[in-house]
């Protein structure tokens, strides 16, 4: 199994990558490379701390708990046996997005992992042809893939590519986010894979839990249904407030949209920038 260094600056990989997609690195390749110590701590405070309210027993005993449960599936899904040629079509892709916090007036950054299938390139490409450069509130659509749902297996065998201006937690970031989505039905192999196949058989909620976060929140489903019902006092300095709030994260989120539809273009020709 090939090591790429993960900690390298100028004249990386990364930076010198001209062979095609088929060559990159796996997933597994990668996960083999990161420290274990750093890679955990990612997943527990980046991902599982959004699930995850601070309580009485959160102690420093059930936080190594988990840092050895994690670090346990990290070995197993280095140790799996994957067939390479099964990921060729197929590459994940760091994802840079924006949360807005309403209440507190703050825009959070999130960088986070985004696949991509051969299919989507057109897709990507029409999108750049079709949108001007300048970022407008219309956002853009691309096809969303999910890991989630995956066997280990063919998600490990996914090619990646984190060229661009990405720092190394940033990095660990989007590695971290494939491992979470992943594991989203548990960390023992078998038992995903069960979990798996009951819920291809089910119709996805409504309100779906995102990234640690539901996308749809309790106070947007009482605003839904107060709206509903025709109960929503009219408050136009508020709503000029949260008009220009909302029109400012889309912009963000669009401009960061519109750099990936890039990323996928520039990766399929050969220039990975």
């Amino acid at each position: 199994m090939s090591c790429f260094d993960l900690n390298a600056a100028e004249g990386s990989y990364w930076e010198q990558r001209r062979a095609p997609i088929e060559k990159l690195p796996t997933l597994q390749d990668l996960l083999a490379c990161c420290n274990v110590d750093a890679f955990v701590r990612v997943v527990l405070d980046e991902h599982a701390a959004r699930l995850c309210t601070p309580c009485g027993d959160d102690s420093s005993k059930r936080r190594r708990k988990k840092e050895r449960r994690l670090a346990c599936t990290l070995d197993s899904m280095k140790r799996m046996s994957i067939k390479r040629k099964c990921g060729r079509d197929r590459v994940l892709l760091p994802r840079e997005f924006f949360i807005s916090h309403e209440q507190m007036g703050l825009i959070e950054r999130r960088v986070g992992v985004w696949l991509v299938h051969r299919a989507d390139v057109p897709l990507a490409r029409a999108v750049l042809e079709a949108h001007p450069d300048d970022p407008v509130e219309q956002g853009v659509s691309l096809p969303e893939h999910s890991l989630s749902l995956a066997p280990w297996e063919d998600a490990l065998s996914s090619r990646v590519w984190l060229g661009g201006s990405w720092n190394l937690y940033e990095r660990y970031l989007v590695l971290s986010s494939a491992f979470w989505e992943m594991t989203h039905f548990g960390f023992d192999r078998d038992c995903v894979a069960a979990a798996q196949a009951r819920a291809k058989t089910k119709t996805p909620p409504e309100d779906t839990v995102v990234d640690g976060c539901l996308s749809v929140t309790v106070s947007d489903l009482r605003l839904r249904r107060a709206t509903d019902f025709g109960l929503i006092v009219p408050d136009r300095f508020d709503e000029a407030r949260r008009a220009c709030f909302a029109t400012r994260v889309a912009r963000l989120n669009r401009a960061a949209d519109l750099d990936l539809c890039c990323r996928i273009v520039d990766l399929d020709e050969g220039r990975g920038s």
